[in-house]
């Protein structure tokens, strides 16, 4: 027998009908919802941002903030706004100062670029968690035009299987989905079912 793993939820029609006829596994956020017959994996993105919160409470900061890519063209918008959300609630039951000018939500129309370098320059947190991995580099560029340090004016963590951030000075603190170790486990699960 054969499987079939798709990442995300794009090709969700092509997913939902081979599901029909073979075993397919799809990972997804856990806010994501997939038709019955699709086995669906998920990181602990709760227990992710969780960790952030505690990073930032650790680190001595007293505010924190958020950085939000929202492309409403894919499925993946409705799962960061929820982390974002749910970010901003941790920080708040922890302590930290999270107010709504450091929820930074960006979209496909905007310079991002340009937008942020105006947020971080107005007002900025103590700590910044970048919701979507490919502004970190962006971050890291505003930030060293601006003359920011990193770490010291500004502590900065992302979520992201870590290969995009190889060779950040200073590097960069991040959260790492257990990638390998899921796939693993799927390879083995199938092999099972077969």
């Amino acid at each position: 027998n054969n499987a079939v793993l798709f990442v995300g939820g794009q090709l969700a029609k092509y997913r939902n009908m081979l599901a029909k006829e073979m075993f397919v596994f799809n990972i997804l956020s856990e806010y994501d919802i997939t038709p019955d017959d699709v086995i669906q994996i998920s990181s602990d993105n709760r227990g992710a941002i969780a960790t952030a919160v505690e990073y930032a409470v650790k680190s001595g900061c007293r505010s924190a903030g958020i950085i939000t890519y929202l492309d409403k063209r894919t499925p993946e918008h409705h799962a960061l706004r929820t982390q974002a959300e749910l970010f901003v609630k941790l920080c708040k039951e922890a302590g930290l100062e999270t107010p709504e000018k450091y929820d930074w939500k960006f979209d496909d129309q905007e310079n991002i670029g340009s937008a942020l370098k105006e947020k971080l320059e107005k007002a900025r947190p103590e700590f910044l968690l970048c919701n979507y991995s490919y502004l970190v580099s962006d971050l890291y560029e505003i930030c060293k035009d601006s003359h920011l340090k990193i770490g010291k004016d500004i502590k900065i963590m992302a979520k992201s299987p870590g290969l995009i951030f190889q060779g950040m000075i200073p590097s960069l603190t991040y959260l790492k989905p257990p990638a390998f170790e899921t796939a693993v486990d799927i390879v083995n699960y199938a092999c099972r079912l077969t």
